[in-house]
């Protein structure tokens, strides 16, 4: 648990230090695009399994893709 002496406006970014800020994260507000493609497919399971990593397992072949790039920005930066 966090120490009572964070107060709610410094949760912005963590992880939090002893002075209850953050050097990692400038303060927001922040900007955010994104661009991105989705595909939904079916692959041969056999083929799946020598990349997907452990604990995962191949159930039925259907495989989702999510790749997306993110630009954040913020005035305070």
């Amino acid at each position: 648990m966090f120490a009572s002496s964070i107060s709610p406006e410094s949760f912005w970014s963590s992880p939090f230090t002893r002075s209850s800020r953050s050097a990692l994260v400038p303060r927001g507000p922040r900007i955010y695009a994104l661009s991105g493609v989705a595909a939904l497919y079916r692959a041969d399971p056999k083929a799946l399994e020598g990349d997907v990593p452990k604990p995962l397992r191949v159930v039925d072949g259907d495989v989702f893709t999510y790749i997306v790039e993110v630009i954040a920005t913020s005035p305070n930066a």
